[in-house]
């Protein structure tokens, strides 16, 4: 009993104590830099502003009517915006996903295997992901009300003895709700494993021969169960109905796949370097899935399929859909989302399983150490210099006025950057009106007004060679961009492909600012 308790004690220390880590690489970190977090951030005041009745916003902005699984981040972001500064607000949001996730799935294998519970600590690990440090804020998130309904499933629901609770149903339709409105992909697992283990608990009703008051039971429980999908169902089919994809018809190589695998690719951000770091998870994961089957094999369930098998199954189909759907399909990058996938469930998977708890917990020691070095050798160095960028852009934006309509000229060549100019419109109304944005899309909170949105000129044209931007040629209100936000490396402005951008700078605007590090260049139109 005393060693049971000195494990148990163990266990929660580590844990904690690295989630602890984890919450402090948000916390201690100013800006949270990543590529498409500044869009998030900006897009979540321009709700604010077209709350509040700001008519220059409106006449280019206006909220999505459409019910889009993709909104989650945005409107909290926009809710503690209210009373927060933005660098808060974006850190607080972040925290719900780097501490609720590990703590969701930590609930869900307390709920079935508690024996495992150790292994949630591979939740704080995947926690720092490629996909995370992308920005991409509702599909991190989408992974704390998943694995939140599943733990209220696996807690209300799951003995079929026990008629389920009002506050069952309540609470199971709330984090249905949430896990639609944060992410359509989540949305589909769920539906998925839960349907999966309600025809398990289905079917057992109805071998046993139960008596026809408890089959009466069992018909009210799948219709109240079906009727808590529908609200999200409709959403659904009215997203998919309104908002038409467009996908890029990319796919990757079966070679190219599997080297992720081997790669743990949902951990490599910034460069193959990370390499020897993340291959030392997938030798950790390897011996976890020998330890599981040879329990399995020992206790003899090795051929036979549990119920907790269901996550197996839901692994199998992940892995079976990585390789055969195109990396373009839908909103695009569907490969790296399902690679992400495919792990987790896969750990899931492992941690329902019965297996010897030493080891285990070794095993989970032994990776959130890796974490650890991870991240405090590896990432905190290149996000403490972005960190920098990050204050530059800031600072850059304090001489661009309210109410101005702003062209973003990227020459970095630093695929990270591809939105840092939208760090600028954080603390002011500002239309940034860069050729590929959130409001393109249909499945973001704000998109562009077309209605109100006016004739847009860069000089005296709608177009230019160099530069895009969203405009409305049509209109027959006619308004100048005032200002040009250079970021990169100045000196590039002289090639080619920038011919066309010279030129209208040359002749139009003048130059207003230069950054202390000149990767800044500001220009305003000529009155």
């Amino acid at each position: 009993m005393l060693k049971k308790l000195t494990a148990k004690r163990i266990e929660i220390f580590f844990f904690y104590a690295f989630l602890l880590i984890s919450a402090l690489s948000v916390i201690l970190n100013k800006y949270n830099p990543s590529l498409d977090g500044p869009s998030h951030l900006y897009y979540s005041h321009l709700i604010n502003y077209l709350l509040s009745g700001n008519e220059f916003i409106n006449n280019h902005f206006a909220l999505n009517k459409i019910p889009a699984p993709n909104l989650t981040d945005h409107y909290l972001l926009a809710l503690f915006n209210l009373v927060l500064p933005f660098t808060v607000s974006q850190k607080l949001l972040l925290l719900i996903f780097v501490v609720g996730f590990p703590l969701s799935i930590r609930f869900v294998i307390k709920l079935v295997n508690p024996a495992s519970i150790c292994l949630s600590a591979f939740a704080i690990v995947f926690s720092q992901s490629f996909l995370y440090y992308l920005g991409f804020y509702n599909f991190c998130l989408s992974f704390v009300f998943l694995f939140a309904a599943i733990g209220v499933y696996f807690k209300y629901f799951s003995d079929e003895t026990r008629q389920v609770t009002t506050k069952g149903y309540i609470l199971l339709f709330i984090f249905i709700t949430l896990t639609y409105f944060t992410n359509g992909l989540a949305f589909g697992y769920l539906a998925v494993i839960l349907f999966l283990y309600e025809l398990s608990t289905w079917y057992t009703v109805l071998r046993n021969k139960h008596e026809s008051s408890d089959k009466k039971k069992l018909l009210i429980r799948i219709l109240i169960f079906s009727l808590l999908w529908i609200p999200s169902a409709a959403c659904f089919y009215l997203f998919i109905k309104g908002v038409p994809m467009q996908a890029s018809g990319e796919k990757k190589s079966f070679a190219e796949l599997w080297q992720w695998i081997c790669d743990v690719s949902p951990l490599v951000v910034y460069g193959d370097f990370e390499h020897p770091y993340t291959r030392k998870f997938l030798q950790l994961l390897g011996i976890l899935l020998l330890t599981v089957l040879y329990f399995r094999f020992r206790n003899r369930t090795i051929l036979r399929f549990l119920k907790d098998d269901i996550f197996l199954l839901v692994t199998i189909g992940t892995i079976a859909a990585y390789f055969f759907i195109p990396s373009g399909t839908s909103v695009g990058m569907m490969s790296e989302r399902l690679c992400f996938y495919m792990f987790i469930f896969l750990i899931v998977w492992m941690a329902l399983q019965k297996t010897g708890g030493k080891l285990i917990l070794l095993i989970s020691i032994a990776a959130l150490f890796t974490q650890a070095v991870f991240l405090i050798k590896v990432h905190m160095p290149i996000i403490s210099d972005l960190n920098k960028a990050v204050e530059v852009i800031r600072s850059s934006g304090e001489h661009i006025e309210p109410n101005s309509v702003v062209l973003p000229v990227d020459i970095s060549d630093n695929w990270l950057f591809f939105h840092v100019s939208d760090y600028i419109g954080v603390d002011k109304p500002l239309a940034i009106v860069e050729g590929y944005a959130e409001g393109s899309a249909g499945w973001f909170a704000v998109n562009w007004n077309w209605d109100k949105m006016p004739k847009l000129l860069l000089g005296d044209s709608v177009s230019n060679v160099s530069v895009s931007w969203a405009n409305n040629p049509n209109s027959k209100t006619v308004e100048q961009i005032e200002y040009i936000f250079i970021h990169g490396d100045f000196t590039q402005i002289g090639e080619q492909k920038w011919v066309g951008l010279k030129s209208v700078i040359d002749t139009k605007y003048k130059l207003v600012y230069t950054s202390p590090d000149e990767r800044v260049h500001l220009y305003r139109i000529i009155l």
